[in-house]
């Protein structure tokens, strides 16, 4: 164990750096496709994780709240203390939040949420999130949610991000509850994994350090702010995209309530959750801001003054920086992807859609990645019928270490398609196949214009290494 001391203000913070085989795996990233000289992959790319802002949050794993805890659960502004199972009040420490803190690198945002303790029977099954408001108005656009993250690794299986598209979130009025809600939460899968795949969107894992520590890592571009409001979120079964807000969702006298004084305790429908204030990302509130911690205000206490930024956890830097009390950075390895070869015969596939101006199905230099998320494209191992590997409504999704075979991307689209929706790829071994979709800005007038996209799928295509499909992409009308 390496310990490093931030100073945050004047408040002296240990951070204990676990410098074993899940940070060891990450230390030497490589920005373009996150593959090291010795053929392994890493999630972090970029620069060393800096500029950290912290929240607390109440431990409820004390004597006097064995049975349920009297402070720190208000429903009525969506705030949540209740690690406990629902009638017999049995405490989870690992549903129960004590801190969290984000950083940030150039490609990628990095949230570490310190629980109490593990599950009774070992490991961390739960659900961990985190919620982003960029608008700053109490109502989250984005959910991160990691299902039983992978210990001393990343991973990027049980990973879900989530954009709620039609403002919906929070009802009439955000966090407080609404009587009568009929939204549905956030109902835009923006990427899903099923499988350990090696994905730049986001992944997840956790660590043991004094208390178990989980991490988050996602993608820049999932973010359509530099300047939002964050939070985070341990829970089970109810902590599910489609019930955002939770008090919106969850009536109180169906909820229950976690205070042995209230006439709704003990817990039921709305059991094993807890979540956090916000704090904000990318500026200092000067004002008062929907959902946000009091003391956020209060930049002394939540800015860490450090150059290079290293904590508990699998976050790591890759460039060997030093923090301001001169503890040591990551490795600072060179990652080097050997001209697209994995080395240990698996491979790699990258879908890149784009807007295809003149409609003619190939990707000309002019032709930029797509804006639009009015799709979804999902990959399928085997056939088009095969288990879901992925889906994703981003411009460019890469995933590795993938098995060598036959994959099917799709296109799940309310447009029209000038190809067929669904297409068959070999992804060879220690290669990359590439894939590219294109949406079509023509529309009616576009003569290649596929009149029934519908249609069964194209014989396969076989795709060597580095050689992109260009009679086969799919465009999309985005003018119809």
């Amino acid at each position: 164990m390496n310990k490093k001391i931030l100073t945050i203000g004047s408040v002296f913070i240990t951070i204990v750096l676990a410098l074993t085989a899940c940070t060891n795996g990450m230390d030497t990233a490589n920005e373009s496709s996150g593959m090291n000289a010795d053929g392994s992959t890493t999630f972090v790319s970029g620069t060393s994780a800096s500029a950290i802002r912290m929240i607390s949050d109440i431990n409820t794993g004390t004597s006097e709240s064995e049975n349920g805890i009297e402070m720190g659960d208000v429903y009525e502004e969506n705030r949540f203390e209740r690690p406990f199972t629902a009638s017999d009040m049995v405490y989870r420490p690992d549903i129960d939040i004590l801190e969290a803190v984000i950083a940030s690198n150039e490609v990628h945002y990095f949230v570490n949420i310190q629980l109490n303790g593990e599950h009774p029977d070992g490991g961390l099954p739960g659900i961990y999130g985190v919620e982003i408001d960029t608008d700053l108005d109490g109502r989250g656009e984005l959910l991160v949610l990691a299902q039983s993250p992978t210990q001393d690794d990343w991973s990027s299986n049980g990973v879900q991000v989530y954009r709620d598209n039609n403002g919906d979130v929070g009802g009439s009025t955000p966090l407080q509850p609404d009587e009568n809600y009929t939204g549905d939460g956030y109902e835009k899968t923006i990427f899903s994994s099923s499988i350990d795949i090696d994905s730049e969107i986001a992944a997840a894992g956790w660590t043991q350090d004094d208390q178990p520590i989980v991490s988050i890592g996602f993608s820049k571009a999932l973010v359509e702010s530099e300047e939002f409001s964050w939070g985070v979120w341990a829970g089970s079964d109810s902590l599910q995209p489609e019930n955002f807000d939770l008090n919106d969702t969850f009536a109180m006298a169906d909820a229950g309530s976690p205070d042995p004084d209230s006439e709704y305790y003990p817990l039921s429908a709305l059991e094993l959750i807890d979540n956090t204030c916000r704090n904000t990302s990318g500026f200092s509130p000067q004002n008062s801001i929907t959902g946000v911690c009091e003391d956020a205000y209060d930049s002394e206490t939540t800015i860490a003054q450090s150059d290079g930024f290293y904590t508990g956890g699998l976050i790591g830097g890759d460039d060997g920086g030093t923090g301001d009390n001169g503890g040591n950075g990551g490795d600072g390895g060179n990652g080097d992807n050997g001209d697209g070869e994995n080395g240990d015969g698996t491979g790699n596939l990258l879908v890149v859609t784009y807007e295809d101006l003149n409609g003619d199905g190939t990707q000309d230099p002019d032709e930029p990645l797509a804006l639009n998320d009015d799709f979804n494209v999902s990959v399928r191992a085997n056939t088009c019928d095969g288990p879901l590997i992925s889906e994703s409504a981003l411009a460019e999704i890469n995933l590795a270490g993938l098995e060598p075979g036959d994959y099917c991307v799709g296109v799940d689209t309310g447009l029209d398609l000038v190809a067929p929706s669904q297409q068959i790829i070999e992804v060879p071994e220690n290669g990359t196949a590439i894939v590219d979709l294109g949406l079509d800005l023509l529309g009616e007038e576009n003569p290649n214009l596929d009149p029934d996209p519908d249609e069964d799928t194209d014989p396969d295509i076989e795709l060597d290494l580095d050689e992109t499909s260009t009679d086969e992409d799919s465009g999309l009308d985005l003018l119809p």
